[in-house]
This record gives structure tokens, C-alpha cells and sequence, in this order.
């Protein structure tokens, strides 16, 4: 993300609110990779990504000027309709392979090497244990340190308090570490 500052981005969302295009170009540019990454890791597909998040963006431009927040950060909005996006693609779709490979290789297209393909059972362990937590276990942790939301994001994106969220990670973390500590006793 930019380096403006929440008093700029405060401007530019409510010049968007007001329907200024150019205001929500600004936030496209903003929040593009959040919300693309935020998709990816879901359908772990590159196309489907891409397709997905210019849906969520064409559909918040389209209800941007209904977007009540008008002076807070508008990552957690995104995030519902990303979210909302992803779950009825996945009703329409049956029994589709996961491209595993795709997403390994995403933040790097260069040829894999003995770090990456350690760095990607690593993340194949840890996709593993996040699956196996309750939903809102895993959407709260997922939401706040892969999608780097703040606590607050993260409560009115899942429509919780925040105590409510901070122990839902709580109790996930615990999760993990046990898990982590069964499987590679440490």
C-alpha cells in the first residue's frame, strides 16, 4: 500500500462516496493487492483471482455511494464483498483441482530452488493446520496476519466485537501451536 496518509485516504473515500471515479480509481490502486491476495489464497487459482477481485471492485464501485464508513479505511468493505465473492463461487463450482503449484509459486515466478521448496512445505503445513480449525477460528487469524488487518477490521468484517475476535485468534493460535508441536515437536 501507499505511503498517504488515513487523513488523505479519509479524503479520497468520501470523494469516492460521492461518486468521483478518479477517487475510487485511487482506492483500486490502493487495495488491489490486499484484496487480490486475500482471494487468491482462497481459490489458490490465478485466474479465477484476477477474475474475482475485478468482480469485487466493479461491484463496490457500483454500491460505493451506499458505503456508510465514509472516513474509515475502506479494506474491511472490500474484504466482506471479496469474502462474500469467493463463498458463491465456490457453490458454483463442484469438485475443481486445487493448482497447489500456482500458489507456491506466486510471489515468485523464478525457478524454484531448495529455500522456495522448503519455504512451500512450510506453507502447505501451515494451509494444512489453518483447515483443520473451526471456520471463524480460521477466518479471524487469516484475516488479521495474512490479510494484515487490524482488530477492529477484522471484528466489523466478521461482524463480531472485538474481544469476540481477539479470542477467536486466541483460540486458534493455542490450536496451531499444538498441532505444530505434535507434528514437528517443537
Amino acid at each position: 500500500m501507499s505511503e498517504r496518509t488515513s487523513e488523505e485516504m479519509a479524503k479520497v473515500v468520501e470523494q469516492a462516496v460521492a461518486g468521483d471515479r478518479d477517487a475510487f480509481g485511487v482506492i483500486y490502486e490502493e487495495y488491489f493487492t490486499p484484496v487480490y491476495r486475500f482471494i487468491f489464497y482462497r481459490v489458490k487459482n490465478r485466474e479465477e483471482a484476477d477474475d474475482l477481485t475485478q468482480e469485487v471492485f466493479t461491484k463496490a464501485l457500483g454500491a460505493f455511494s451506499r458505503y456508510e464508513a465514509k472516513r474509515e479505511n475502506p479494506l474491511p468493505y472490500l474484504y466482506t464483498i471479496a469474502r462474500n465473492a469467493v463463498i458463491d463461487k465456490q457453490k458454483q463450482r463442484k469438485n475443481v483441482e486445487i493448482d497447489d503449484e500456482m500458489f507456491m509459486n506466486l510471489p515468485d515466478d523464478s525457478a524454484r530452488t531448495d529455500k522456495t521448496a522448503m519455504l512451500g512445505e512450510e506453507i502447505e503445513a501451515l494451509r494444512s493446520a489453518l483447515s483443520m480449525l473451526p471456520e471463524e477460528q480460521r477466518q479471524a487469524i487469516e484475516l488479521r496476519f495474512m490479510s494484515e488487518m487490524t482488530g477492529t477490521e477484522v471484528a466489523r468484517t466478521m461482524g463480531k466485537s472485538e474481544e469476540a475476535v481477539r479470542q477467536l485468534q486466541s483460540r486458534g493460535l493455542r490450536a496451531l501451536r499444538e498441532r505444530f508441536k505434535e507434528t514437528y515437536g517443537t
